[in-house]
Order: structure tokens, then C-alpha cells, then sequence
């Protein structure tokens, strides 16, 4: 640790002392939060089925356990308490999006008759979409573990984690009451109010934009105007905002306008991923969708392997402990602060061990072996990846499609190169996919958990156990969400679901698996 490192933690001081213990996980916590998380979670998978985004639960959550535990059990609650709560029921929402990205495409596909000739006949069950959830949920936050010190810790004063951040503020807020407590809820009211006038008048548009036709053909301006980023913008500071807005300048009126430029001198051009659309023909948001969007993806991979290769040393150092632990001397936890306890790495070692030989046994999903050992070892490297992001401008902003969609891609190359082909190949790779895009969700929820935890002065390892509680009870419900969904709505449009939900996630994910 360098001594500028050495001075930043030694200058921050969390809500509640590391030396002093009040409640934290309690029977009514548990009860509440998973509650919270299965409902966020089936409100989430509906939105953004029918949507394509789901909304962080991290807030909510926060603001509604503060709520319910103050309304019944007056003064008898505590500000660890109400983060256990949270913490609980924010992984709900973030097992439904890892979901609802991928699981439709299994749908998709058996509606599809030209794939039905071919011989696909693969159906997923709701016992293995649970099983996928609980193993993708659980690497994701395991992988987190040997991170916290370095992301949260060591980096604090340079990721802002802007859920977490707010969520650490509105407990704070409710714990202390007085003026901090009215200035908090009065910006929920005024976000409220603005979004209730919103959708009952429609008299403005919350994004609106300009495309440039003739002149700077192919670039478009716009803003989102909405309370919520307005919010994260505040949170993370005038730095990131800049350089979110330079890299939107960079792709709205740079590459865009470039790539329009290249279809106009060269009439007809059609360059992958597009099929059958020419660059000429395109409009500013099919040139995103289509390339702005996966060099968007690219640039956040380099900052992937910055950001991994500046917290090897950390890394390295957590699973040299581990390894200390499981073959030599135990640390004791009681030689730490209360507030730099994690789970032992000997734990994190044999629960990923212990994954990969589950993800290998699991029936029905064709992953055997060698899926096993590229769903670790994507779900590692984006795991750092989504954590890091998550840190600079929320979850909202993660490109957890852009990262499956990646890993889709190398894993339906090296299945091929191992003559893995046909319908067993294409329900590997969604496989495979499955479980790092849950793996990366899940780690981006705990990531702004343990940012709250950190503020607030809660235990790492009590947040990262009541994880697995947390999704556990969301996963029991999501198979029988989305096949109730699949049946009341349908993803693919026939006589019978003539109004599907439109699953734009999953779509493009089984269009770039089916190739």
C-alpha cells in the first residue's frame, strides 16, 4: 500500500466505528429484504422484458426498509440493519436482468420453425433456469470478494459508486433525521413529482434529440433529461460527467458522422454486424445499435484489463491468503477491524471450485467442461470489468450486453474451433452466457452494496453471506416468471401472442448465437 493509499484510509472514518457493534443481521432484516427482492426482482424481469432496462433497486429498497422497519418498530432499528435490508433486497432486480438478457432466447429459438427443421428441440425448465441463476448469482459474488479492498477501499475517493453512495446517504439521512433527512426526501419528492407529471401530461419528452440529416449527416445531439441522472451526475462529480459526455461527443458527432461519411463514397456497403441494411441507409440510432455501441464495448474492455492489471497485486495477494489459509496458518478475524472482514478466501476458492464442477454436472444445458471453464473465466475478467464501471457511473450505465454479447462471440469461436457446432453449440454458448451475464449483474449489485456497507460502517463478510440470501428466494421465482410471462405474452410474435414483449436483449443475444 502506498502512503498516499495509507492516508486515505486512515483519513476516512465510516458512520458507525469499526469498534463498535450494534445489529445487523436480524430475523425481521432477512424476512423483509427477501420479500423486497422477489418483488423487485418479477417487477424488474416485466419491465425489462417489455422495455428493454431494468431500474436499480438499490434506492428503493433503502428507502423502503427505512420506511417499514421505522413504521413498526419505531426506534428499535439500526442504520447496519436497514443496510442488511437493502442489501438483501437490491439482488432481486439484478438476478432479473442477468435473466431476462438471456434466458428468452432459449424461447425464441423453439418458436422459430426454420430452427425446428433443423432439429432444435431444446427446452429450458424452470429447475434449470434456477440452477443457472444460482450459479451465475453465486460466482458473481465470489468474484467480487478478493476485489472489495482494492475497488471500495483503496479506491474510494475515485469511484463514487452513485447507488451506493445514495443508498448510504438516505439510511444516514433516516438514522439522523433533522435538516440532512429533509434535504434527502426532498429531492425524492421533487423526483417523484417530476415523473408523476411526466406520465400523466406527456407534455414534454424526457429525451429529446436532433438528427442531423444533410449537413454532419449521421450525427445526432440529445439529452436525457431525467431526475435520476441528474442525480448521478451530481454524485459522481464533474470529472466522470466529463468524460461521459466527451465519450458521447466522440460517438454521436465523431464515428458516426464518419461511418455515414465511408457509406456515402462507397454506395451499397454493408459491414458486419448489420446484414442487410448499407451504411448509407443507416440513421444515427442504427449506427450505434449496429458499431458505436461494440466500439463502446471494445474501449470498456482496454479499461478492463487497466483496471484488472491495476489490482493483481491485490488479487494476488487475496488468494495468497486463501491459500495460506487452506494449507498453513489460519488469519484470524479477530486480528482485523469488524469493518475489513470479508469471507476467507479458502471460501471463495471451494465455492468456485465447487461451481465449476456443478456447472460442468448440470443436465440439460450441454456445458460440460469446457463451458464450465469459460464461464469462470468470463465471468472473472468481466466481473472486474462491470465492478469498476458500476464505480465510475452506476449500475444503470453497465453494458452487461455488451459484455455477454462478447462473451457469446468467443465462446461460439472456440466451441467451433472444438467442432462444438449445431444446437448443442448454440445451448452451450447461451449457457455459457447465462451465467456471466448474472455473474456480472450480481457483482455490480454487491459492488454498490459494499460501498453503502463502507459509508455506513457495516461487516463485508455479513453483507457478502446475506448476498446469497438475497438470491436465493428471487431465484426460486424467476423460472416461474418468465414462463408465466412467455405465456401471457410471448417473445416472438404469433397467432397466439400477437403483442409480445419485446426482450431486445435476449433477441440480439439469439441472433448472435444463432449466427
Amino acid at each position: 500500500m502506498t502512503q498516499s493509499e495509507e492516508n486515505n484510509k486512515n483519513s476516512f472514518r465510516p458512520y458507525v466505528s469499526a469498534g463498535e457493534t450494534i445489529a445487523e443481521v436480524t430475523i425481521r432484516a432477512i424476512i423483509l429484504g427477501s420479500i423486497l427482492s422477489v418483488v423487485f426482482g418479477i417487477a424488474n424481469a416485466y419491465i425489462g422484458l417489455k422495455y428493454g432496462m431494468t431500474v436499480s433497486a438499490s434506492i428503493p429498497a433503502a428507502v423502503m426498509s427505512m420506511a417499514i422497519l421505522r413504521t413498526f418498530f419505531k426506534r428499535n432499528v439500526t442504520v447496519l440493519e436497514n443496510n442488511i435490508v437493502q442489501t438483501v433486497g437490491s439482488a432481486g432486480e439484478s438476478l432479473a436482468a442477468g435473466i431476462i438478457f438471456t434466458i428468452p432466447a432459449f424461447f425464441i429459438w423453439a418458436a422459430n420453425s426454420q430452427l425446428a427443421a433443423q432439429g432444435y428441440d431444446h427446452v429450458i425448465s424452470k429447475t434449470q433456469i434456477f440452477w443457472l441463476s444460482m450459479l451465475g448469482g453465486g460466482l458473481g459474488i465470489l468474484l467480487m470478494i478478493p476485489l472489495r479492498k482494492y475497488l471500495v477501499d483503496r479506491e474510494h475517493k475515485k469511484l463514487a459508486f452513485p447507488e451506493g453512495t445514495a443508498c448510504a446517504e438516505i439510511i444516514v439521512a433516516g438514522d439522523e433525521g433533522g435538516k440532512k433527512a429533509k434535504t434527502v426526501f426532498l429531492g425524492i419528492l421533487i423526483g417523484a413529482v417530476y415523473k408523476l407529471l411526466f406520465y400523466t401530461s406527456r407534455l414534454w419528452s424526457e429525451s429529446p434529440g436532433y438528427d442531423f440529416k444533410k449537413i454532419f449527416k449521421g450525427g445526432t445531439i440529445g439529452i436525457d433529461a431525467t431526475p435520476i441522472l441528474l442525480g448521478v451526475g451530481y454524485i459522481i462529480g464533474p470529472r466522470i460527467a466529463a468524460l461521459m459526455l466527451s465519450g458521447a461527443v466522440l460517438g454521436y458527432l465523431g464515428i458516426g458522422p464518419l461511418l455515414a461519411f465511408i457509406g456515402d463514397q462507397i454506395p451499397g456497403i454493408i459491414i458486419a454486424p448489420s446484414l442487410d441494411i448499407p451504411l448509407s441507409d443507416m440513421n444515427p440510432a442504427q449506427l450505434r445499435n449496429f458499431y458505436i455501441k461494440y466500439l463502446g464495448v471494445g474501449a470498456v474492455a482496454v479499461g478492463g484489463f487497466v483496471s484488472l492489471a491495476r489490482s493483481l497485486p491485490v488479487i494476488f495477494h487475496s488468494f495468497a491468503a486463501g491459500a495460506k489459509e487452506l494449507f498453513g496458518k489460519k488469519i484470524n478475524d479477530a486480528d482485523k477491524p469488524r469493518t475489513d472482514r470479508d469471507l476467507p478466501m479458502s471460501t471463495v476458492l471451494i465455492g468456485v471450485f465447487l461451481i465449476v464442477v456443478a456447472i460442468w454436472a448440470m443436465p440439460g444445458t450441454e456445458l460440460h467442461f469446457l463451458g464450465a471453464l469459460l464461464a469462470v473465466i468470463f465471468g472473472f475478467f468481466f466481473v472486474v470489468v462491470a465492478a469498476r464501471i458500476v464505480g465510475i457511473v452506476g449500475s444503470s450505465s453497465s453494458p452487461v450486453s455488451g459484455m455477454t454479447i462478447a462473451t457469446l462471440l468467443v465462446t461460439c469461436l472456440i466451441l467451433l474451433a472444438f467442432g462444438v457446432t449445431g444446437v448443442k453449440g448454440m445451448v452451450t454458448a447461451m449457457s455459457v452466457g447465462t451465467v456471466v451475464c448474472i455473474a456480472v449483474c450480481m457483482s455490480g449489485d454487491i459492488a454498490q452494496d459494499l460501498k453503502t456497507g463502507y459509508l455506513l460502517g457495516a461487516t463485508p463478510k455479513k453483507m457478502q453471506l446475506t448476498e446469497f440470501i438475497g438470491l436465493l428466494f428471487p431465484a426460486l421465482a424467476m423460472g416461474f416468471t418468465v414462463y408465466l410471462l412467455s405465456d401471457a405474452f410471448g417473445f416472438v410474435e404469433t397467432e397466439a401472442t400477437p403483442n409480445p414483449l419485446l426482450a431486445p436483449q435476449a433477441n440480439v443475444m439469439a441472433t448472435v448465437v444463432q449466427g
